[in-house]
């Protein structure tokens, strides 16, 4: 009987931990520019809290700038759209795209510069692997 109700606490344990859990998943960014920050800063800070923060506070002072125009924010949201469904991690994969993207605002760039970089990005998103996209 003792070990009856044990199973039975125990199963229920990984039930309710198991729901908390996905509930907690990110399944995709919002469009909305602030609750996209904010959804972006608990994704990185599930996987470091204080190096996921760190990085966030410096994003965000550049993507609520001004540095960033609309179509480069839609591009940013749908790039971590695409991660996220694909599960990349915060580390490394989020945080170099992201560092990326200030690096194309923050440095002098030759003209048409971001537009090649983002063509040749968005075509490995049709690679048969991820891994093509993470080494890009």
């Amino acid at each position: 009987m003792k070990r009856h109700l044990f199973l039975n606490a125990l199963l229920l344990f990984i039930f309710f931990a198991g729901a908390l859990n996905a509930q907690t998943q990110i399944k995709t960014f919002p469009p909305e520019d602030e609750a996209f920050i904010e959804e972006l800063l608990s994704f990185f800070e599930q996987s470091d809290k204080k190096t996921g923060r760190d990085f966030m506070d410096e994003f965000a002072i550049v993507y609520n700038g001004g540095k960033f125009t609309p179509e480069k924010k839609q591009f940013i949201k749908d790039v971590c759209n695409f991660m996220l469904k694909k599960r990349l991690k915060p580390f490394p994969d989020f945080r170099n795209f992201l560092a990326s993207m200030m690096n194309f605002v923050n440095r002098p760039q030759p003209p048409g510069s971001f537009e090649a970089w983002q063509k040749s990005l968005e075509k490995t998103h049709a690679a048969k692997t991820i891994a093509t996209f993470q080494t890009y």
